[in-house]
């Protein structure tokens, strides 16, 4: 998915959602700034879920992130 992809669908979202997940976006492309991007409306038991009016704090998906591209590699 390339970054246009995901502008189009973060500027098709209402408020608070679009901000929430801007957000998030740009913490994970911080930390890792080649991740692949990808949109799944798919909800499994392994993925995160959080509240939009709560997001997760930017320093546990940065652990999160850095855990995860440690098993990867």
């Amino acid at each position: 998915m390339s970054s246009e992809q995901v502008d189009e669908y973060l500027h098709a979202l209402e408020e608070p959602r679009r901000s929430a997940l801007a957000t998030l976006r740009r913490t994970i492309l911080g930390v890792a700034p080649d991740a692949e991007r990808v949109i799944c409306y798919k909800r499994t038991k392994s993925s995160l879920h959080f509240p939009v009016d709560a997001p997760f704090p930017r320093t546990i998906v940065r652990k999160l992130i850095d855990v995860r591209l440690t098993e990867v590699e």
